[in-house]
């Protein structure tokens, strides 16, 4: 919306509201005594002379940057105020305050810009993150599906497992003599070797066994796992075994 615009020339009076006429007004960084510069024009390219003199009517035009320390004097010299004073809007906001759209002023602030490199960074970031996921996806689908292969194989693609290709059972019976001495032949013998072979007496798992080769196996029924002998052979003993 439209706003009051300030007097464009700066007019200094005394108490009685008559003009300083041909008095000054220096200017210095604020709180020091160091001089600090104004100028005539809005552009500022035109230096005003410091301290700045006051025409008939007290008038000066006055174009400033940041704070100062404004020390007014009548024509005599004498001392008015040492005072504060501020272009409220530094060089770096002027642009920005006389953009004639909001769009503008964001441009020269740098936000569009700022804005524009975040959503180009979020993009790409949530890009690599949508492929990453993906890939996660395929490696994990692809895992998925070599694990049910693998239990296709052991199941034979139903609920009872069978062995991998190379390795079979071989079941039979326990012979044993009257020192508890027992054996067991594996037929036909295993190609390479026996990996396991569980014995068993009732609900016991037969123990003591010497020897496990891939066409057999010996051992005694003493082992410490039954703590004694068993002589006349037992009965209902049976061998399980799995080899390749």
């Amino acid at each position: 919306m439209p706003l009051l615009l300030p007097a464009p020339l700066v007019q200094f009076c005394d108490a009685n509201g008559r003009p300083f006429a041909g008095g000054s007004i220096a200017f210095y960084t604020w709180g020091t005594s160091t001089p600090k510069d104004t100028w005539s024009d809005n552009g500022g390219t035109t230096l005003n002379t410091n301290p700045v003199v006051l025409d008939a009517a007290g008038r000066a035009l006055i174009f400033g940057n940041g704070d100062y320390r404004a020390v007014l004097k009548d024509a005599d010299g004498n001392l008015i105020y040492d005072q504060w004073t501020s272009s409220v809007i530094s060089d770096a906001m002027q642009p920005v305050v006389r953009a004639a759209t909001i769009a503008d002023a964001l441009n020269l602030l740098g936000v569009t810009a700022a804005i524009q490199t975040e959503t180009d960074r979020a993009t790409n970031a949530e890009s690599t993150l949508t492929t990453n996921l993906n890939n996660e996806i395929t490696r994990a689908t692809n895992e998925e599906t070599n694990l049910q292969n693998q239990i296709n194989t052991l199941t034979g693609g139903g609920s009872t497992a069978i062995l991998p290709a190379g390795y079979s059972f071989r079941f039979g019976n326990v012979v044993s003599d009257s020192s508890g001495n027992f054996s067991g032949t594996f037929s036909p013998p295993f190609p390479n070797a026996c990996d396991s072979i569980v014995t068993t007496c009732g609900h016991h798992v037969w123990g003591g066994i010497q020897s496990l080769t891939a066409g057999g196996f010996t051992g005694l029924t003493s082992s410490p796992l039954f703590g004694g002998t068993w002589g006349g052979g037992p009965q209902g003993v049976y061998w399980m075994a799995i080899g390749h």
